[in-house]
């Protein structure tokens, strides 16, 4: 009940504040912005979405291999990583909440283990954390050599919690604090699975400490998959202003994407009014119009539900096939004890 009431007051909060947005900004000149895309300009839009999920399950594919798994069938795969997406993103918080869809996936499509299949998803969000500090460094740098001290100092600040995370499981290795710590964060304790075998899931801090300690080319491949990921966010903002007859940096729509990134963190269903408003902020930030940042949310959200609906078709075709299986499978258990 009290989730279901935190979700709710979540919902109206988010609710409430995407409309007061676009009341004071209009929403009219959001939609002109977004009716100057051409056709051909707005399924660019949506390929570079779409390379951007083919990298994240590209590395989950690579996380998997190296952990000792072959022969996983990308397709799958990627449907499990569609599923996540469409949950976490009903969620608050759109990058994390559905984790569990991709651990069972692994167990049911491939006889993956649960707790490796742990492992896989702790891996998969270091590697978010690692990209997210690689780009922070370089704005960092960047700011460094241009005296903006404001922006180092921001960016610095950004940058101590992931780094705090990083240093807490590399250089105090407490295989339980770490599993705790990190299932907390992801909010993987509240997969049931987790919540039943705590104490034997111990190998799971210990098994995500190692596999950092493989060669550097292997790690590697991981986190380039991971900038690869980030880079084709970042190109939607050039593109996008460049549709619109603008010209933007790549340094200055890295550090946009950075803080675009952020909003995602607040704990509110897809991120409701608070990527709007983080937009617009973002955008006026760099001389651009309210309504530029707006009309760039709305390309964004009209992306994102196109994932999450088939996401959720996914989700249903799966589901429905588990269900009948069961019930098919129940029908054969009770003609064999009937015709015995």
């Amino acid at each position: 009940m009290k989730k279901v009431i935190l979700f709710s007051v979540s919902l109206v909060i988010g609710v409430a504040l995407i409309v007061w947005i676009y009341q004071h900004i209009g929403l009219r000149g959001a939609l002109l912005k977004f009716s100057d895309l051409l056709l051909w300009q707005m399924v660019a839009l949506f390929l570079l979405a779409l390379f951007k999920v083919v990298f994240w399950v590209a590395r989950w594919w690579v996380v998997l291999k190296m952990m000792g798994f072959s022969n996983l069938s990308f397709r799958k795969l990627a449907a499990a990583r569609l599923g996540e997406f469409a949950i976490s993103y009903l969620t608050p918080g759109i990058y994390w909440g559905g984790e569990g869809i991709r651990i069972f996936a692994l167990k049911n499509n491939f006889n993956i283990p649960l707790s490796k299949g742990l492992t896989s998803i702790i891996l998969d969000r270091l590697f978010d954390v690692i990209g997210f500090c690689f780009f922070i460094f370089i704005g960092i740098v960047v700011f460094f050599f241009e005296r903006n001290l404001n922006a180092v100092l921001f960016l610095g600040l950004l940058i101590l919690l992931p780094s705090l995370l990083l240093i807490f499981i590399f250089k105090f290795p407490g295989l339980e604090r770490i599993l705790s710590f990190l299932a907390r964060i992801f909010r993987l304790e509240k997969i049931e699975y987790i919540k039943r075998n705590k104490e034997s899931l111990r190998r799971v801090g210990r098994e995500t400490v190692d596999f950092f300690r493989r060669p550097l080319l292997q790690v590697g491949t991981a986190v380039i998959l991971t900038i690869l990921g980030f880079f084709a966010g970042v190109c939607q903002i050039i593109f996008f202003l460049a549709f619109l007859g603008e010209h933007f940096s790549l340094f200055n729509s890295m550090i946009m994407k950075i803080l675009i990134v952020i909003s995602g963190f607040i704990p509110l269903p897809a991120n409701l009014g608070a990527l709007e408003g983080t937009n617009v902020l973002v955008f006026q930030g760099f001389h651009f119009t309210a309504e530029t940042g707006l009309g760039f949310s709305l390309i964004t959200r009209l992306v994102d539900f196109s994932f999450v609906i088939l996401g959720i078709l996914i989700l249903i075709y799966y589901f429905g096939n588990y269900l009948f299986s069961k019930i098919m499978n129940n029908k054969k258990n009770n003609n064999g004890l009937m015709g015995q």
